[in-house]
């Protein structure tokens, strides 16, 4: 869809939009979609976009988009690609890439927290594919220490972080939990396996400072 100030005329009728049909069959004079397109009294044009801030030759699927801390820090915009680890100040963009990041397909999605841990914003991230990692805003993507695995989701809940779906496929009914206040303390034991049901677990969501949901597949 483009997007500016330049006002169509179209077929008023609903709306000038056709989300009934498939692309083939939308008669000449309606549009596929009204969601970026604004419409009034048979008149129409699309909706204000946004501008485009950077460019980075890598041709590669994003996987996952992230705040590093606060709105108001910098280097607080972080992406993930299948192979690559950037950040984003507001002005440059920098590498981030840890050197031990296992490349991911697309729906290896990266999901991400901020810890603080002795006055320090940790940024930690994972996937199926590559175990837990951090970033401190400065430098590139480091282990993290204790040897946490990989994950589908995590979340931070009662001062310990949260991983779930452990390996995507190895352990599927898998949560594992860190010890309390420390990122790098996982012990061999701080798990449990959700069998109640057939389904994997997929994801989980904090519902408050020392409650969490955690969501499988069924």
């Amino acid at each position: 869809m483009p997007r500016g100030t330049l006002e169509t005329i179209i077929n008023p009728s609903p709306g000038g939009t056709r989300e009934d049909l498939s692309p083939a069959l939308i008669p000449d004079g309606w549009l596929l979609s009204s969601r970026n397109w604004l419409t009034r009294r048979g008149r129409g044009k699309p909706r204000p976009g946004y501008d485009s801030t950077l460019t980075v030759t890598d041709a590669l699927r994003i996987i996952g988009i992230c705040f590093s801390g606060t709105h108001q820090q910098a280097n607080n915009i972080v992406f993930f690609t299948r192979a690559h680890q950037y950040s984003w100040d507001g002005t440059s963009l920098t590498n981030a890439t840890s050197s031990g990041w296992v490349a991911s397909t697309d729906n290896q999605l990266v999901r991400s927290i901020t810890f603080t841990q002795g006055g320090t914003d940790y940024l930690l991230a994972t996937n199926t594919s590559n175990a837990l990692m951090e970033w401190t805003g400065s430098g590139v993507f480091t282990a993290t220490g204790g040897s946490p695995p990989a994950a589908r989701d995590l979340v931070a809940v009662g001062n310990r972080i949260l991983l779930m779906g452990i390996q995507g496929t190895s352990f599927p009914y898998r949560v594992q939990w860190s010890g309390f206040k420390d990122r790098t303390s996982w012990s061999s034991v701080g798990f449990t396996e959700l069998r109640e049901t057939s389904g994997y677990v997929v994801g989980g969501a904090n519902f408050g400072p020392n409650t969490a949901a955690v969501y499988k597949d069924d």
